[in-house]
């Protein structure tokens, strides 16, 4: 597992090096749930599915 580091909001928001991506809002809350470090996440298949789960 990786090692967790501290690092200042002010560098996240402010300097950090970004890359600018088109992505659907599936992807993208797929994306803050690993960055968010969730061990589990528990869904309910609804209509209209969305990818987010797989």
């Amino acid at each position: 597992m990786p090692e967790q580091k501290v690092v200042d909001t002010d560098y996240l928001l402010l300097e950090a090096p970004r890359e600018k991506k088109f992505i659907t809002g599936a992807q993208a809350m797929a994306e803050a749930i690993k960055r968010a470090n969730v061990d589990i996440a528990i869904a309910y298949p609804i209509t209209p599915q969305s990818e987010v789960m797989h």
